[in-house]
């Protein structure tokens, strides 16, 4: 065994599952979200806290899924991962990945009923992404740009829930930067699948 292989296997397999290093980028999203829609409003920080830790706990979910259901794929090509090497049976993934989905879900109730809402929505197009989409060339973009501007939504709504029933212009900002987020990551993400 080469001394990157050995590297990488000193990280707990859970972690190595997780990709660590990816989680450091999510809370940006549901962060951005909010503080956009806080323009002119006092922020609260116990709303943030609940949308950046709901978000995080939703892609985690996704990760987890994504393994899951690649496991095939992965035992071809990259049997180093922990669900094709052994070092994690499928079904302590599966429970892992339904904890992940229920603290993302209570997390994101705790933010409130909207933002429930919106970590709902972004579970399922996480789960429809893992699970059916991604090997669809067009849907799969769709579903993956739809997870990221859901993830900056989320935020907006934990800062002001008012904006899932009644947008207002000072939502404007908050919608139109999960629009335009969901639209560069479908463009970003259907010029890498031709390469």
């Amino acid at each position: 065994m080469g001394e990157t292989e050995l590297e990488g296997r000193t990280a707990s397999p859970l972690l190595r599952l997780l990709r660590l290093p990816n989680l450091l980028t999510v809370p940006g999203d549901p962060v951005a979200g909010f503080l956009l829609a806080c323009a002119g409003h006092a922020p609260a920080a116990a709303p943030l806290a609940c949308a950046a830790a709901s978000s995080l706990a939703l892609y985690a979910f996704g990760l987890i899924l994504n393994d899951l259901a690649d496991r095939e794929t992965d035992a071809r090509e990259r049997p180093e991962r922990p669900l094709p090497a052994g070092e994690i049976a499928p079904t302590p993934a599966w429970l892992a990945a339904g904890a992940a989905l229920l603290a993302g879900l209570g997390c994101a109730a705790c933010a409130g009923r909207a933002a429930l809402a919106v970590a709902a929505a972004l579970a399922a197009a996480v789960a429809l992404y893992d699970l059916a989409l991604k090997r669809c060339r067009g849907l799969g973009v769709a579903a993956m740009g739809l997870c990221r501007g859901l993830s900056l939504l989320l935020g907006a709504v934990a800062a002001r829930p008012e904006l899932a029933v009644r947008p207002d212009a000072a939502a404007a900002p908050a919608l139109v930067a999960a629009a335009g987020l969901a639209l560069y990551v479908m463009a970003f993400s259907a010029v890498a699948r031709r390469e």
